[in-house]
């Protein structure tokens, strides 16, 4: 007798365990129950149920018995499970559970039961929208990358502001520059228009370097040869 799962109930589990018992009719303990998703599987192989048991896609128990006559060696009920982990989708889904029960070996007495089970639509929520500072979460990930842009923003900002700052002072010194080159042109010349000609000349003639004894030699010469025309 299976006793769970019940046909028709309805499964969100990773795992399905089909539970029973064997209520009469051995005594021997010779009963094996199989238990598979797919029909085709009960009838395969050792080796190929074997591949499925390990897939969790088949699974079997056997010297199974009366519960009068249990032992240690011989029991009388049963569980095993069933992988569905893999079988959910974003929609319900209806699967079977195949259940063929041998007594001895096989070839006086076999049963085949199914079992319908229905699977859970599942919803695959993103685990950061129950928790969105989670690690990996894109929230804080925006957030960071939020912080990172507006600081290299400002970084920026900040660097422009700099160099416009120092163009200005750049500009305001060369101007004051020109202003105090040029006042120092005019001082340097003040006053030459009202000197005389041969005054100006040595001054002009000390300015190209000539000592200024000489340049007021070469001035009387200039002044004599003028005064003689």
């Amino acid at each position: 007798q299976i006793s769970t799962p019940l046909d028709g109930s309805t499964q969100s589990g990773d795992y399905v365990y089909v539970n029973g018992s064997v209520l009469s009719g051995s005594e021997n303990g010779d009963i094996l129950v199989e238990v598979s998703l797919n029909p085709d599987v009960l009838n395969q192989t050792l080796a190929d149920k074997f591949q499925q048991m390990n897939q969790g896609k088949y699974n079997s128990t056997n010297n199974l018995c009366d519960s009068s006559t249990a032992t240690t060696e011989c029991v009388s009920t049963f569980s095993m499970g069933l992988r569905l982990e893999d079988l959910y989708t974003n929609q319900s889904q209806v699967h079977t559970i195949w259940v063929k029960i041998v007594e001895g070996n096989g070839q006086n007495w076999v049963l085949w039961k199914e079992i319908t089970i229905n699977l859970v639509p599942v919803v695959n929520e993103d685990p950061c929208v129950a928790d969105p500072k989670a690690d990996g979460c894109s929230d804080t990930e925006t957030q960071t990358g939020d912080g990172e842009e507006g600081l290299g923003s400002m970084l920026i900002y900040a660097g422009i502001a700099a160099l416009a700052l120092i163009i200005v002072v750049l500009a305001t010194l060369f101007m004051l520059r020109m202003r105090k080159g040029g006042s120092a042109d005019v001082e340097g010349f003040g006053g030459v228009e009202d000197m005389d000609p041969a005054e100006a000349y040595v001054q002009q003639l000390i300015s190209q370097g000539y000592p200024e004894e000489t340049a007021r030699q070469y001035a009387d010469q200039y002044a004599s040869h003028f005064q003689q025309q």
